[in-house]
């Protein structure tokens, strides 16, 4: 990887007032400052910025904000080493303790708990209907990577060889994957499926192919799309940045 571009791309994507946004003309988003931090360290960067934890530290939460929000923040909090946002483990067990949340509620909130203090203990009782989806069921790749996870956290026992099997099925010839067999590759659904093989501890039936796809993506500035013609984005580069680095390990 071209480390230095990489981050040199990123860094163009910093807002004056802090943060990170889509383009130099875009307002900043939270979205985009976790992608960017993420990408940060991944590469091993030192990013530090007043403005940048002033941002952050002046979202506003409270119960009704999205479990994604609530993720990121904590990650960002953590990363920043920040400590305004220390109620953001009550929000997080008052939403783990109730039934009302969904798939992708379930695994953000999960996720959180790594970046916050004191960890509290889960439960998978009331999630308990995910973990009786098939792999078909799931439907795209992404959220069989997301029930993996969670199985793996709750240590909810599974059957590993169909898993490999069908997310080895979304590879298509040009070594990217798709949402699920026979769709159209894009870089995310790359990173899923790569993050879920590692999981499995197993590898694409193309390593190199997949290689050459992600590599594919980077545009001349140093950043990735979601494919070899697509706008360079915050997103995609994180995940192009994650995948390279996993096919690395799997190689070895």
């Amino acid at each position: 990887m071209e480390t230095r571009k990489i981050i040199s791309f990123v860094l163009s994507r910093e807002t004056a007032e802090g943060g990170f946004s889509f383009a130099q003309t875009t307002p900043r988003t939270l979205d985009d400052t976790y992608y960017a931090l993420k990408t940060f360290e991944a590469l091993g960067y030192d990013y530090q910025s007043c403005k940048t934890r002033k941002y952050v530290r002046g979202v506003q939460v409270d119960k009704f904000t999205l479990s994604k929000t609530l993720y990121r923040l904590a990650y960002l909090s953590c990363r920043l080493h920040l400590h305004a946002h220390e109620h953001l483990t009550d929000l997080i067990v008052l939403r783990l303790s109730t039934a009302d949340y969904s798939f992708d509620d379930l695994y953000f909130l999960v996720s959180s708990l790594a970046y916050v203090r004191p960890v509290p203990p889960i439960s998978h009782a009331p999630g308990s209907r995910i973990f009786c989806l098939s792999v078909q069921d799931l439907r795209t790749v992404r959220h069989v990577l997301r029930q993996l996870f969670l199985m793996g956290r709750m240590d909810i026992p599974f059957g590993r060889a169909r898993y490999v099997e069908w997310i080895r099925n979304t590879q298509n010839g040009d070594g990217g994957f798709g949402f699920y067999p026979g769709t159209t590759s894009f870089l995310e659904n790359t990173y899923y499926a790569l993050r879920a093989l590692e999981l499995l501890e197993s590898e694409p039936a193309d390593l190199e192919g997949c290689r050459r796809f992600v590599q594919g993506c980077q545009a001349s500035n140093g950043g990735f799309g979601r494919q070899s013609i697509s706008v360079p984005r915050l997103d995609s580069t994180y995940h192009a940045v994650s995948s390279l680095d996993r096919l690395d390990k799997m190689r070895s």
